[in-house]
């Protein structure tokens, strides 16, 4: 008897769970979002939780998750947390004019109707609100990997800032981060085929790679990275 494939979902959920052995990279990422995060915040595609608690310092968390293995996770996670509300729900749940400003790491590629989450986000922030993505980069990056986890696209920085103006919004800036890390996706992922959150060399990567990928990135931000920041506000 064969067991069944594991899910996207379920590939997924275990893509989250590495994350968190990646502490250096995710202080990074707070500290992109952390100028742009105030007031009643939305997070958008939560996941388990890997954010969630660090949000929290910034203001009052709404994090949504659609999927309901990483939703059960995220909300016995912080069940007991003050400010942080938890949400089985995607894009389409988050209401109009709530929040003064919203999240989405690793979520829009995931959509297929892009235009109409777009739509939606602008329409869920209250005037002025600012929303922060941080999406996967370059199609040259696209792998095996990223279709089983459910990416339908990567994306470049410009390209996406025109998708953000077509939607309504106002640019604040968008650009690349972490080139160290797009070269080493796209030996691991592309071309040996293999599944780059599984290195146990992980946290020696976090460690010793990630503050050199850091320095690095502000030369390299316009051009090459492994992933997109683009910072947008609701006029």
């Amino acid at each position: 008897m064969t067991s069944e494939p594991p899910s996207v979902d379920e590939k997924l959920l275990a893509t989250l769970h590495s994350l968190e052995g990646a502490p250096v990279y995710l202080d990074w990422l707070l500290s992109l979002v952390e100028p742009h995060l105030t007031g009643e915040i939305a997070e958008i595609g939560a996941g388990t939780g890997t954010m969630t608690g660090r949000l929290r310092e910034f203001g009052r968390v709404t994090a949504f998750e659609p999927a309901e293995s990483s939703f059960n996770v995220l909300r016995d996670r912080y069940r007991e947390h003050d400010g942080i509300d938890v949400v089985l729900g995607g894009y389409e749940d988050v209401g109009e004019g709530k929040f003064d400003s919203a999240l989405l790491s690793n979520v829009i590629e995931h959509i297929d109707d892009e235009a109409a989450a777009l739509r939606t986000i602008w329409a869920a922030l209250k005037p002025g609100g600012v929303v922060v993505f941080i999406n996967p980069a370059h199609a040259l990056l696209m792998s095996d990997f990223d279709r089983r986890i459910g990416h339908h696209r990567r994306y470049r920085a410009k390209q996406f800032a025109r998708r953000l103006e077509d939607a309504g919004f106002e640019m604040v800036s968008s650009s690349y981060i972490n080139p160290i890390g797009a070269i080493g996706w796209f030996i691991t992922a592309r071309l040996l085929r293999l599944d780059p959150t599984a290195n146990r060399f992980l946290s020696h990567y976090d460690r010793f790679v990630i503050p050199v990928s850091r320095a690095v990135t502000p030369l390299t931000g316009r051009a090459f990275g492994q992933s997109v920041v683009a910072v947008a506000r609701r006029p």
